[in-house]
């Protein structure tokens, strides 16, 4: 009698450690495969910052949510975690226009245009496999003198 408790004592054992490591394989796999994806790129319109006012190329105050102005010229600065992601090149654009190409961090342009209106400032980057991230910004821009 005891040797058939000890044997089904075994097998429960044994039985639930199969089960566990069995489990645990499904559960991990999507883990390592997750840890090993490349990082996500990203890339972010640090200046000029969303609702405010710059006059002129300096922050001056809080003005409203999405109302980004800017008085005279401004330079703008876009960032991307090069650490983790190299990048191949960015490209600036003013009104869907490309005006700049630039493959070395920081990654910034300054905008000295004659205006009077709102303008749309694209920043895209470019990694070795072919990935893009974007961001962009409205910018209200009063310039009446180029420097």
């Amino acid at each position: 009698m005891t040797t058939l408790l000890v044997h089904t004592g075994q097998r429960a054992i044994v039985f639930l450690y199969h089960y566990l490591t069995l489990h645990l394989r499904i559960i991990a796999a999507p883990v390592a495969y997750r840890t090993d994806v490349d990082p996500p790129l990203q890339v972010r319109i640090t200046s000029p910052y969303v609702g405010h006012l710059y006059n002129p190329g300096m922050k001056k105050n809080a003005i409203g949510e999405f109302q980004t102005t800017v008085i005279d010229a401004i330079w703008n600065w876009a960032e991307v975690d090069v650490a983790t992601v190299p990048i191949q090149q960015a490209e600036s654009y003013y009104d869907r226009t490309m005006i700049f190409k630039d493959t070395e961090p920081p990654n910034k342009r300054r905008f000295n245009k004659i205006s009077l209106r709102k303008h749309e400032s694209t920043v895209i980057i470019y990694d070795g496999p072919g990935r893009t991230s974007s961001d962009w910004r409205e910018i209200r821009l009063i310039n009446l003198l180029k420097d």
